[in-house]
């Protein structure tokens, strides 16, 4: 286990290899969305009005989206909205979810089913709809995330 004081730049390691890979022309994704866990930390980085909402996530969906969220419930509430929601709408967007509390054989399956979308450049498939929807396993788990 890592533990970091508060102040010291956990967020911002999370989020930078994404900005990165935009600076350097290899996208990973065409946005990032990361859910803070606390309202004064969230403020901190970007003035927060209301929580995110599978409308909202939807309606900034490019071609591939990671949606990061600070625990497993609300991550599973927003992918079944979502599902629910692309269903409705007729879309063909894939949505998947990755967590922690998932079995090994069932994790590897995801993680498998992620490289070509989520991949790494070369490795990634150039026409991608899907929103990948996480909990911070995403951050250690992946690094071409």
């Amino acid at each position: 286990m890592l533990v970091a004081p508060t102040g010291c730049g956990k967020t911002w390691t999370a989020i930078m290899p994404f900005v990165y890979s935009l600076l350097k022309g290899e996208t990973i994704a065409d946005r990032l969305i990361y859910v803070l866990p606390l309202r004064s930390l969230a403020s901190a980085l970007y003035q927060v009005e209301k929580p995110l909402s599978p409308e909202a996530v939807l309606a900034k969906h490019s071609k591939r989206s990671l949606v990061i969220y600070n625990t497993v419930r609300r991550a599973q509430e927003i992918s079944r909205s979502l599902n629910d929601l692309i269903v409705e709408r007729g879309l063909k967007t894939q949505v998947l979810l990755l967590h922690s509390r998932y079995l090994p054989d069932d994790r590897k399956e995801i993680e498998r089913r992620l490289t070509p979308l989520f991949g790494p450049p070369g490795k990634c498939a150039k026409e991608v709809d899907a929103i990948l929807v996480s909990t911070q396993v995403v951050e250690s788990r992946f690094c071409y995330l």
